[in-house]
């Protein structure tokens, strides 16, 4: 039987043998050897020299690691909706999964209505707006805006090459135009195919023989020259019109001219040609039928105020003078050259 001296004994080696194992668990820096505490501080920080002093050392750093714990559970403010889509965080002692979507790189076109790029995404790749070299003011319909640029295009604009000096450029109606008039005193003044104006009393139709002179008419087929010349130098002219054949005969060009009757003197024969010409001097047609009973017909540019015009006037002589230049074109175009003061 053992005395109440050796379960003493027993009881005490075994609770020192508990408080052992539990120092050996939570810190490497405590020994008990059979003589008593040997405390080991090259580590731990701690000035204790016994076992009491060492548990109370021990506790003490497990409440400050408890209360370290416990601040990070309460460390995090963050949702869902603000962590990227695929990963996750811990927050407050939570696992927290992302739902933040992500959109690659994009190109974007400009057109007539707007585009958006939906929030609460991340943008993983570059987002570009497209741009274009074109959208100038230049581009633009005076009056009008795209994107914040005001437009400075206009169509009203009527200056040709020959108001503008020789090596001299200007924009007129959006297309670039280089100045042929001449220096000094002199203006030159140069059009192609400007469409003219129609006299009141000629009807033209579309493939439908018309005279632009009738017995005793005199008419003008005009342009507006946008100016007022002081001095006309020289006008030379080109009428020319919209008449279009699929035939090879000489019916096919915009005029015809008569030059008189054949042999019976009944029926007429004429020069048929794709333009007509004028001058500021005065050019004549005239028929061969005979002195007593012919006709002539004259052609020449007049300036009249800012008006330019290819004049037709139709002399007749005797019970003849009927026959008159034709054409079978509905519209009529001048092109040439004006050298005026």
């Amino acid at each position: 039987l053992k005395t109440d001296k050796d379960c003493r004994c027993f009881l005490v080696k075994k609770v020192l043998s508990m408080i052992v194992s539990l120092m050996l668990i939570v810190s490497p820096v405590y020994a008990l050897d059979s003589e008593g505490v040997i405390y080991d501080n090259s580590t731990s920080g701690s000035s204790a020299t016994n076992v009491n002093d060492a548990l109370n050392d021990l506790y003490s750093k497990l409440n400050e690691k408890q209360t370290e714990i416990n601040n990070i559970k309460n460390i995090g403010n963050a949702t869902s909706d603000k962590i990227l889509s695929g990963y996750t965080a811990y927050v407050k002692g939570n696992t927290i999964t992302g739902s933040i979507p992500s959109k690659g790189a994009t190109t974007y076109t400009p057109g007539t209505s707007n585009q958006t790029i939906a929030s609460g995404q991340y943008l993983s790749g570059v987002q570009t707006i497209k741009g274009d070299a074109n959208l100038v003011a230049a581009n633009i319909a005076k009056g009008k805006s795209i994107f914040g640029i005001s437009g400075t295009y206009t169509s009203d604009a009527n200056a040709v090459a020959g108001n503008i000096l020789s090596g001299k450029t200007a924009y007129v109606n959006g297309s670039k135009i280089t100045g042929t008039a001449s220096g000094g005193d002199a203006k030159v003044y140069k059009f192609d195919k400007v469409q003219a104006s129609i006299p009141s009393n000629v009807s033209l139709k579309y493939g439908t023989s018309v005279f632009l002179a009738k017995k005793g008419e005199r008419n003008s087929y005009s342009i507006d020259l946008g100016f007022t010349p002081n001095e006309v130098i020289s006008c030379n002219l080109s009428m020319t019109g919209n008449w279009v054949s699929t035939s090879d005969s000489k019916s096919s060009e915009n005029f015809y001219i008569p030059r008189g009757y054949d042999g019976t003197g009944k029926t007429a024969i004429y020069y048929y040609v794709p333009y007509l010409p004028a001058a500021d001097k005065e050019f004549f047609y005239f028929t061969s039928e005979s002195m007593s009973n012919y006709s002539s017909y004259s052609t020449q540019c007049q300036v009249t105020g800012n008006k330019l015009s290819f004049v037709v006037e139709n002399y007749y002589y005797g019970t003849s003078g009927g026959v008159a230049i034709r054409t079978k074109a509905d519209t009529l175009y001048l092109s040439g050259t004006l050298v005026y003061k």
